[in-house]
């Protein structure tokens, strides 16, 4: 039998307040249901959130990712600009970054592209800012890993005459040259060091900051997204060629090669339209405008 009084676990009166069943003991915690239920809860959110196709996580930035951009001739690399003007390349093998560019420009980084050839075992990734209003090119060896290039003899940590060489002179704590995940792991002090020390080999300064920047598939040329497209050179400082429909000023937002018709490229605005053009001719082929459809909702009033 259980007995327990009922003075305990009745008021007094009628008017007096229930009694309130609390375990003063210091080791339980008075709401151990309630956070129980919330741990529950949240490592059920955590397996939902880790679970497939979420496989991991790019981390190091300081500041919001607004750009991203693969290599073409790798797809363990990509390299993201974030809103304070830092560049990093990740490995997306090692989950790590591989290089880190703090300062690659004043503000946002409108975008980032990857060059389309890998001379003297450099890769040449191509940088722009929003606010600033430059292009840079950027080449290291750092960039990279697991390419199979013939020319892997120089680089900018210093001399070697092969793959090996250039790791004992780079400073790798993996020491191992990964060929098939194509990931090099370098000392983060290290690391830090020669993206704060890396120079761009070519600068390119505009009015207008860009929003967005895309590389030829196999010729030096590059695309820009301002108020207008314009067609760069790497050889030459100044737009090859600037690209407009008729006399349309709107913004620019995006720009984007065809990787099978390569002297074709694409662009879109903030007024909802999509252009074509063709660098060969450099005109404006076709202009596109996105209808949006509107929902609406009545209010009623009942008298």
């Amino acid at each position: 039998m259980i007995s327990r009084s009922l003075d305990d676990h009745l008021p007094s009166s009628s008017s007096a307040p229930h009694p309130l069943q609390r375990n003063l003991a210091p080791h339980i915690h008075p709401f151990a249901k309630p956070r129980e239920y919330t741990r529950a809860l949240t490592a059920v959110k955590m397996e939902r959130m880790f679970a497939k196709p979420f496989v991991g996580a790019l981390g190091g930035h300081q500041d919001g990712v607004y750009c991203l951009g693969k290599d073409p001739r790798r797809v363990s690399v990509v390299a993201a600009g974030g809103g304070d003007g830092e560049v990093i390349v990740h490995s997306l093998n090692l989950r790590r970054p591989l290089l880190k560019l703090p300062q690659a420009h004043k503000g946002m980084v409108g975008g980032v592209c990857w060059t389309s050839d890998s001379r003297d075992g450099r890769r040449g990734l191509v940088t722009c800012g929003k606010l600033d209003g430059q292009v840079k090119i950027w080449k290291s060896k750092a960039f990279n890993p697991g390419l199979n290039d013939d020319g892997f003899e120089g680089n900018e940590f210093g001399e070697g005459s092969s793959k090996q060489g250039f790791l004992d002179t780079a400073g790798a704590v993996g020491e191992s040259f990964d060929e098939e995940g194509g990931g090099l792991a370098l000392d983060e002090k290290k690391r830090d060091n020669v993206g704060r020390n890396l120079e761009p080999i070519m600068s390119y300064t505009s009015k207008n900051g860009f929003n967005s920047i895309d590389h030829h598939r196999d010729d030096p040329v590059f695309a820009t997204a301002s108020n207008t497209v314009q067609i760069w050179d790497e050889g030459r400082t100044a737009p090859v060629s600037t690209l407009q429909f008729g006399s349309s000023m709107e913004t620019v937002t995006g720009v984007r090669f065809n990787q099978s018709e390569t002297s074709v490229l694409a662009s879109v605005g903030g007024d909802r339209t999509l252009c074509l053009y063709d660098i060969r001719t450099g005109k404006a082929e076709r202009r596109i405008v996105m209808q949006v459809s509107r929902r609406w909702v009545v209010l009623w009033e009942k008298d």
